[in-house]
C-alpha cells in the first residue's frame, strides 16, 4: 500500500515536473531564446501554435499547471475528510481553484480571439489609404488580414474552448463521484449542525420556562405568607396608633 502510494506521489510529481519544463521551454521559445527545428509533425505543429497563439499559450500553460497542482491537492483531500473534517474548507479552495483555471482557459480564448480581431483589422485596413489598397490589391489586404491576427482569434477560440472543455471531462471523470459524495457529506453536517443548534434554543426555551414557573410559585409562597401575616395581624387585636397632634 505504501508502496502504491509513493508510485503515485512520483508519477504526480512527474506529470507536473513535465508541464512546468514544457511550460519554460515554450516561453523560451516565445522570447527568442531556443528555437525548435526540425522536420518531424510534432515540431511542425508546435511552431504552428506557438507563432499563431502567440504568448497566450503561456496563459494557457500557467493555468493548466495550477490546474493539474490543485487537481491533484483535492483528490488527496477528498480521501480522508470523513476522518479529517479540517480538510472541508482544503478541499472547498482546490475545487474552485480547479474551478478558476478551466475558467481561465476559457477566458483566455475570448480574450486573444478579441486581441486577433483587433490586431487584423488594424493592421490590414487601420492606416489604409486609397493608394496603398489599389497598390496592395484585395489578396494583399486580405493576407494582411489573416496573417496578422485573424488566424490568433480563430485558433484561440477553438483550442482554448477544446482544451476548456477537456479539463472539465476530465475533472468529471476522476473527481465527479468524490465530489458527489462529499457534497452530500457537506450538507449532513450542515444539517446536524443546525438540528444541533435547534435542540440548544429548545432546551434553554425549557430552562426558561422552568424558570418562570419556579419564581411564579415563589411569588406565589409570598403572597400566602404576606396573607397569613396580615390576618395575624388582625387576630391578635393588633390596631395602629394614631397621632391626635
Amino acid at each position: 500500500m505504501n508502496n502504491q502510494n509513493e508510485i503515485k506521489i512520483v508519477g504526480k510529481g512527474l506529470l507536473l515536473a513535465i508541464l512546468y519544463a514544457v511550460f519554460i521551454i515554450i516561453v523560451l521559445n516565445q522570447t527568442g531564446v531556443v528555437n525548435f527545428t526540425g522536420g518531424a509533425w510534432f515540431i511542425s505543429r508546435i511552431n504552428y501554435l506557438t507563432d499563431n497563439l502567440g504568448f497566450s499559450i503561456n496563459w494557457f500553460l500557467a493555468a493548466l499547471v495550477y490546474y493539474f497542482f490543485s487537481f491533484f491537492k483535492l483528490k488527496m483531500n477528498l480521501r480522508n475528510y470523513e476522518t479529517h473534517p479540517q480538510n472541508e474548507k482544503l478541499i472547498l479552495f482546490y475545487n474552485s481553484s480547479v474551478e478558476m483555471c478551466i475558467t481561465l482557459c476559457f477566458a483566455t480564448g475570448v480574450i486573444y480571439t478579441s486581441i486577433g480581431i483587433i490586431s487584423a483589422v488594424t493592421s490590414s485596413l487601420g492606416n489604409l489609404t486609397q493608394e496603398q489598397a489599389l497598390r496592395e490589391g484585395s489578396f494583399g489586404i486580405l493576407s494582411k488580414f489573416i496573417n496578422n491576427g485573424l488566424l490568433t482569434a480563430l485558433l484561440s477560440t477553438v483550442v482554448y474552448g477544446i482544451a476548456g472543455y477537456i479539463l472539465r471531462i476530465v475533472k468529471q471523470i476522476f473527481l465527479g463521484k468524490s465530489l458527489i459524495q462529499f457534497s452530500i457529506w457537506l450538507k449532513e453536517q450542515q444539517l446536524c449542525k443546525y438540528i444541533s443548534a435547534i435542540e440548544k434554543v429548545f432546551r434553554e426555551a425549557e430552562n426558561i420556562s422552568q424558570n418562570i414557573v419556579t419564581i411564579g410559585h415563589e411569588v406565589q409562597h409570598m403572597s400566602n405568607a404576606i396573607e397569613r401575616a396580615k390576618i395575624e395581624n388582625r387576630s391578635g387585636g393588633y390596631t395602629p396608633e394614631v397621632n391626635n397632634g
